[in-house]
């Protein structure tokens, strides 16, 4: 069985202006999102600024470093919850045992 990868986009992923707006690529130099904009903005247009077309590429790049610092918070937090039940069984056993076993 072939290994699988355990992300389909690798990591560090980065932004390049394009004409009309911003590309995010991963590692690879894959595209993953274009988002659009014009220099100018027109009222009640409804159409994101080269400003605001770059703010949001910036944050569609940032999202393998959020994913990745989620899933080491899980990690951290399911670790103290195991050994906070590994403390408390310690404790309950220590219990009994001075009440129940002389």
């Amino acid at each position: 069985m072939p290994e699988q990868s355990t992300s389909v986009f690798p990591s560090s992923w980065r932004v390049e202006q394009i004409d009309g707006g911003y590309v995010v690529k991963d590692a690879n130099g894959r595209s993953i999102a274009y988002v659009y904009g014009r220099a100018t903005p027109v009222a009640d247009a409804h159409i994101l600024t080269m400003d605001e077309a770059r703010r949001i590429a910036s944050n569609i790049a940032k999202l393998p470093t959020v994913l990745t610092l989620i899933e080491a918070s899980t990690f951290i937090l399911k670790t103290i919850a195991i050994a906070g039940l590994v403390i408390i069984a310690a404790a309950l056993a220590s219990h009994f045992a001075s009440h129940y076993i002389r």
